[in-house]
């Protein structure tokens, strides 16, 4: 489970460095390039949830 979580790290990486680039700009990402990022974000949430939930209790 951790390095699934590290290797999601990983995979979406490239993609928020290239919108953090761009102002936080998610136009900025082509077509495909955002169902991944999507999707990749959508695979970190429970982590992140986790973590929010540790870190405030």
């Amino acid at each position: 489970m951790k390095f699934h979580f590290i290797s999601l790290l990983q995979d979406i990486a490239p993609y928020q460095l290239k919108v953090g680039q761009a102002n936080d700009c998610y136009e900025i990402l082509k077509q495909e390039e955002k169902q991944v990022f999507q999707q990749l974000q959508q695979q970190l949430k429970p982590y992140y949830d986790k973590l929010d939930q540790a870190w405030f209790t």
